[in-house]
């Protein structure tokens, strides 16, 4: 490309002057700045290594949470629930047991570095489970995971040979699909104390904890550790590779110390979480930290010399540089290879930008094409959720439809079950596949025909749930709006594809996070039959079923307990009237209602333990509770209380999670309110300083204030910037990069849209 014309393009060195000006401002700042500073430097740099400390406990905090929240669910999965009671997995139907179950387990790798996999040890059938793989006990330990220097029995005997409730294994040395890793080990078991079947084990990688820990001070002969409430140590980092710290600061004692070791004094910091009770230590020795102060004291006046010199040069560089704005445009854009290969090359610097944008233009179709291929799989993984109740608020269900294209805009939600009628029997491996083309071919109709109204998902060999938005006034008109729809639907599958079904559906919701009741009503009252070939469409209120047990399903209360941890109260107290209307339903016996109470109960204490309540508070108080409704008060009345408590323990939730957002938000509008000068602050910015993702920021920010981020930026802004026009004689140009602004024609245009005149028109007007 020809470029000899553009190459001798100069401006003016009009950058250069300006550069030194805001040097010079800055370094006389930096100078006023370091006398205020420096006599807070040895008193602050104690307080520092608490304050890293005190981050470190909480990222660890946080992340050992999910890890414990993650292993909650899955030891309390349906699946696993119900495969641990399993002997013999190859026998029968256990391999589609087992087959469903390793399914059901999702990669929370794709999610969460913190781990490096997790895995389902199963007591019964000596059978391992994790995301893709199935082993036998033995072969799992010989062939995909082991420690150094443990046996296969020792390692099943510590797994398995005991309940585990909450277990931390310390950091040590395991391979594991061939790698070397350090592992810290969490166990949980599944079942309860008496007859656990298995238990939960996550593999958590040590290198990131002591990624976390390397952020403390510890050279020249430090170190920091985590022990648990038992002393020992889970992980730890040392300046030297072949010291082992030892436990050496009880809990309860002062954030810092002064201890003796090794003939050299040494500040020891620690901090004890709330959350499991851990201590974290980190040693460092006086002398260095001391040292690090006068240091900094005496590098201080040689920065500032070193920082003009350097500065001067820079700015001269950058004047050349900017002198010469095609050269590095064209740099930047030289030569791009064309979209068609036998098209010439661009010859001038507007095609060079014009091509460049075509190929970003090309590359987005590419990757919008390549996201439209997992959309399939997206929905799928969207109405299991749906289905399972697993959505708290209706705000997420509608931003994940938005995403995922899912128009859901009428007021009725119900959900049927198609049955595809076989012959009884075993399913063979024909039988099977005749059910796959069938189910394909009902997939494929329901699409073509309903395709904005009914949406599927596969939930068995031989059953579909239908997921149905209903545009009507009032539930009898959807009644009858569905039977026509589904009538119809029939009748094309009888008459079209030769397949003989039928429907059951669940009662009608207005709110589509109360969906997943529907979904109950009609996978349970599909087990009671009553289908005809005169009646291929039936509602679950017009089977008579004999219902003598309660109602309380193992995934009602997953997600009852889900709801109770989220602080969603509204959502809690509907299916806390759900679960009293289908019992009431049921006409219980006295008997009955009592093991409802009994359940219930037990629920409510699972809910406390799970949220960690302290003893003597409120969790006290349920216990007492809940023991005089099981031994005196009548079932009614006691099952009244429990909901009541429920609410009780969602409200503190909900509360406790008001007061830790009202702390974030005050902690963000401070950190804008002190770098709002700094151009380079953003979301990204924010989520680097806070430990969380950009889009969450964004969310909470607007949630919380009311605000966009860059609108309140802008608002903090322009209020200093008014406030120098006014009191200061700094030009418009120096004050525009005071208040953050990479330059003049960004500041101007702000300035206008948010008051309405150029800055130079304020200052004029605000002069006397």
């Amino acid at each position: 490309m020809k470029r000899s014309k553009y190459e001798h393009f100069t401006l003016p060195f009009r950058f250069f002057a300006p550069s030194v000006f805001i040097l010079l401002g800055s370094l006389l700042a930096g100078i006023f700045a370091y006398h205020k500073t420096s006599e807070l430097v040895e008193s602050e740099a104690m307080k520092n290594n608490l304050a890293v400390l005190n981050q470190t406990r909480s990222i660890l905090d946080r992340r050992f949470s999910e890890i414990e929240m993650i292993a909650h669910q899955l030891a309390n999965d349906t699946k696993v629930v119900s495969f641990q009671h399993v002997r013999e997995p190859y026998s029968g139907t256990n391999p589609y047991k087992l087959l469903l179950t390793e399914k059901a387990l999702l990669d929370y790798r794709l999610t969460n570095h913190f781990l490096i996999d997790y895995f389902l040890v199963f007591k019964k059938s000596d059978m391992v489970i994790s995301p893709s793989k199935v082993y036998g006990l033995r072969q799992f330990y010989e062939m995909q995971f082991n420690y150094e220097n443990m046996t296969a029995e020792e390692w099943s005997a510590s797994i398995l040979n005991g309940y585990h409730y909450r277990t931390y294994i310390p950091a040590q040395r395991a391979v594991y699909e061939k790698k070397q890793y350090s592992v810290v080990s969490y166990v949980q078991s599944f079942g309860n104390r008496s007859l656990y079947g298995g238990a939960v084990v996550v593999m958590i990688d040590n290198d990131q904890i002591q990624a976390l820990l390397r952020e403390l001070d510890i050279q020249q002969g430090g170190f920091a550790y985590i022990a648990d409430q038992e002393g020992r140590i889970i992980s730890y980092v040392s300046s030297d590779p072949e010291f082992v710290p030892e436990p050496m600061v009880a809990q309860g004692a002062a954030p810092h110390a002064e201890l003796i070791m090794n003939g050299q004094k040494m500040l020891v910091t620690q901090t004890t979480s709330s959350f499991n009770g851990w201590t974290f230590v980190s040693a460092q020795p006086l002398q260095v930290v001391l040292q690090k102060v006068n240091y900094l004291k005496q590098l201080t006046w040689v920065i500032f010399i070193t920082a003009l010199i350097v500065g001067l040069l820079i700015a001269g560089f950058f004047a050349y540089r900017h002198s010469r704005p095609w050269q590095r445009l064209l740099g930047a854009l030289a030569l791009p290879q064309p979209l068609d290969q036998d098209a010439p090359l661009p010859k001038n610097p507007m095609d060079v930008i014009q091509h460049s944008v075509m190929r970003l233009i090309h590359n987005n179709e590419l990757l919008q094409e390549r996201l439209e291929k997992q959309l399939p799989m997206l929905k799928n993984a969207f109405f299991d959720r749906l289905l399972k109740g697993q959505f708290h608020a209706r705000r997420d269900i509608e931003v994940t439809m938005s995403h995922l294209g899912i128009q859901w805009n009428h007021r009725f939600s119900v959900v049927a079950i198609l049955h595809v009628n076989t012959y009884a029997g075993d399913y063979s491996e024909d039988v099977l596949m005749e059910l796959d083309i069938k189910k394909l071919a009902i997939h494929e109709l329901i699409q073509k025909a309903y395709s904005r109204s009914i949406f599927t998902q596969d939930m068995d060999v031989n059953k579909i749930a239908l997921l149905m938005n209903i545009d009507a006034e009032t539930a009898d008109a959807c009644k009858a709006k569905l039977r026509s729809q589904l009538l119809d639907l029939h009748h094309q599958l009888t008459s079209n594809f030769h397949i003989r079904a039928w429907m059951v559906i669940g009662g009608e919701v207005e709110d589509i996070v109360d969906i997943s009741r529907s979904y109950e009503e009609a996978s349970l009252a599909a087990n009671y039959g009553g289908w005809n070939e005169d009646c291929p469409v039936i509602f679950q209120h017009e089977l008579s079923m004999q219902l003598e047990t309660y109602y309380f399903p193992t995934d009602v209360e997953t997600r009852l307990l889900n709801l109770v941890k989220s602080g969603n109260q509204s959502e809690t107290k509907k299916l806390l009237e759900h679960i009293e209307e289908k019992n009431e339903e049921r006409q219980l016996s006295y008997a009955m209602k009592k093991m409802l109470v009994h359940e219930l109960s037990a629920a409510l204490l699972k809910c406390c333990d799970m949220l960690g309540m302290e003893k003597g508070g409120l969790a006290a108080e349920l216990e007492l509770s809940i023991k005089m409704m099981e031994q005196m008060q009548p079932p009614e009345e006691a099952l009244e209380n429990l909901s009541a408590a429920f609410c009780q323990v969602t409200q503190k939730i909900d509360c406790r999670k008001k007061s830790h957002n009202d702390e974030l938000k005050d902690e963000m509008l401070k950190y804008i309110v002190d770098n709002y000068m700094r151009s380079e602050l953003s979301l990204s910015m924010l989520s680097t300083v806070f430990q969380t993702s950009e889009a969450y920021i964004s969310y909470f920010f607007k949630e919380q204030t009311g605000e966009n981020f860059s609108e309140y930026v802008e608002k903090v802004r322009m209020s200093k910037a008014k406030s120098l026009l006014t009191d200061s004689e700094l030009s418009i140009n120096e004050i525009a990069n005071w208040v953050g602004y990479y330059s003049l024609n960004t500041f101007s245009r702000a300035f206008k849209r948010a008051n309405g005149m150029s800055a130079t028109q304020y200052r004029r007007s605000m002069q006397p």
